[in-house]
C-alpha cells in the first residue's frame, strides 16, 4: 500500500475534490511542519478553493474564464443557426477516432497565491468579499 510514504503531489481534475483531497490529508497530520502538505491542484477557480491557496493550503487552479466560454459557445450556436461554420482556432489535436473535430479553446490560466486577485478579483470573475 501507499498509507507509509509520503504524498508529494495530487493533481485533482476539479477544486471541489482539491477541499475534499486536502481535508484527508489534514486527517492523516498533513499540514505540519513535521508532515507538511504536498502539492495540490484544482480547476475551476472555485472560492472555496481560492481561499485555501490565500490560506497556503492548495497550490494552485486552473481557472478558465466561464464568461469567455459562454460568450464562445454562444457565437458558436449563432453561427450554425445562421448556416455558417462557427469560428475555431484548433483544427488538429481533438481526434475522436474517426476525425479531427475543430474546436474553439481558450486559454487556461494558472492561479496561485500570487495572481489571485489579479486574474479573478480585479477581472470581476470572483468578489473580494467572497474570498474571506
Amino acid at each position: 500500500t501507499y498509507s507509509s510514504a509520503r504524498v508529494d503531489a495530487v493533481l485533482s481534475p476539479y477544486d471541489g475534490i482539491s477541499i475534499g483531497i486536502l481535508s484527508a490529508l489534514k486527517s492523516d497530520d498533513y499540514g505540519s511542519s513535521a508532515k507538511p502538505l504536498p502539492v495540490v491542484t484544482g480547476q475551476d477557480a472555485e472560492a472555496a478553493s481560492v481561499k485555501s491557496i490565500i490560506a497556503g493550503e492548495q497550490t494552485q487552479t486552473v481557472y478558465k474564464d466561464t464568461r469567455a466560454l459562454a460568450q464562445v459557445a454562444s457565437d458558436m450556436v449563432g453561427a450554425v443557426l445562421d448556416g455558417k461554420e462557427p469560428e475555431t482556432n484548433d483544427t488538429t489535436t481533438y481526434d475522436n477516432g474517426k476525425k479531427v473535430v475543430p474546436a474553439h479553446l481558450l486559454p487556461p490560466v494558472s492561479v496561485d497565491k500570487s495572481n489571485y486577485r489579479s486574474v479573478l478579483v480585479d477581472s470581476g470573475y470572483l468578489k473580494a468579499e467572497d474570498l474571506r
